[in-house]
């Protein structure tokens, strides 16, 4: 058993302003919330510690509101398993968020940055090599200077982490998700960081304790991953549904109601959605009771309750109950929003 620790305070800036009335973590992500793709993109830990017997989620005071949504995800994915809420009350950094949640800082715990979806190994002695006290999950890429990087030696032990080297010293990206096999030793620090007051760049870092355990002797190893799709902002976060779809196909709902429309695939239409005289597709989600009606939608995502009409949308955002007509642009909507462009527009129809 372990317990799955994730921070999603603070995400979600580069998002709005679909981010102004819904978290980042549970906006909907190819007929899931986001979360639920994170929890389950997490599986081959099962394996490797059994189920979670918590997850212990990091929020922002003004997500308190959305506690039951946060518990349902959770549950939708690991229904046995205990979600726990915790403020950070003052966005203070990633080392901030985790001394928030200290006192979970027990046995064996994963620490998950709620920004990406990564493709693990799937033998746990791959996932978790067993001469390491802990694991940070990396991807190689090809200019590091906007991630923080390990360097290792030969064995794979990791002896220096750097946050976004002006030289090209490490192309091993962090991707932002750790394990740790007995995590007693973190408390102590995280509270030397806040007592101390250690920040870097203003703020408490996660990575200022990871350095200390370093010194300890702490024996950490870098797992390389397979695939790290990223959400941390909308052309992202469309690139990300974009391989989503690729790799589950086209899925239509039953209850959805497509009238003298064409759909190309691969695409995600939800419960209740309703299309007429449309193009939609390729690469374009769908969300539940969303009302498409003269539109051209390709490689867009369309939040649930949406009412489109009149329009051609490529790269595009609409968020929750928006209602757009007769535009031809790419548009970023947030929730409840009403545009309409009042110029004349021919929308393609399909024959």
């Amino acid at each position: 058993m372990c317990t799955w620790i994730i921070p999603v305070a603070g995400l979600g800036t580069r998002m709005r302003p679909l981010t102004l009335t819904t978290p980042k973590a549970l906006l909907p992500l190819v007929g899931k919330t986001t979360l639920e793709r994170i929890l389950e993109s997490l599986s081959p830990f099962h394996t490797l510690w059994g189920t979670p017997r918590q997850i212990v989620l990091v929020i922002s005071p003004w997500m308190r509101p959305f506690e039951q949504a946060f518990h349902k995800a959770c549950t939708r994915v690991l229904p046995n398993t205990q979600c726990i809420l915790v403020e950070q009350k003052e966005a203070l950094g990633s080392g901030h968020a985790l001394w928030c949640a200290r006192q979970w800082f027990r046995g064996r715990v994963l620490v998950v940055f709620g920004d990406t979806l990564l493709t693990f190994p799937n033998t746990p002695s791959a996932l978790f090599p067993p001469d390491a006290d802990g694991v940070i999950y990396t991807y190689p890429v090809k200019d590091p200077r906007q991630y923080g990087v390990v360097q290792t030696d030969e064995q794979g032990y990791v002896h220096a982490l750097i946050e976004k080297p002006e030289t090209p010293i490490s192309t091993l990206a962090i991707t932002g998700v750790y394990a740790l096999r007995t995590a007693e030793r973190v408390p102590p620090l995280l509270e030397r960081l806040i007592s101390n007051d250690v920040r870097e760049k203003g703020e408490y870092q996660w990575t200022t304790v990871l350095r200390w355990l370093l010194k300890e002797g702490f024996r950490w190893k870098h797992v390389p991953v397979q695939t790290w799709w990223d959400t941390g902002n909308p052309d992202l976060y469309l690139q990300t549904a974009h391989e989503i779809l690729k790799q589950e196909g086209t899925s239509i709902a039953r209850s959805a109601h497509l009238k003298d429309t064409i759909i190309i695939e691969p695409c995600y239409i939800g419960e209740n959605v309703h299309i007429t005289r449309s193009i939609i597709g390729p690469y374009t989600v769908l969300e539940a009771n969303a009302h498409i009606q003269d539109a051209h939608i390709t490689n867009s995502i369309i939040y649930e309750g949406a009412h489109i009409q009149g329009i051609a949308l490529t790269n595009s955002l609409i968020g929750k109950n928006a209602r757009v007509r007769n535009a031809f642009s790419v548009l970023r909507v947030s929730d409840y929003s009403h545009i309409n462009v009042n110029a004349q527009h021919n929308s393609e129809q399909p024959t």
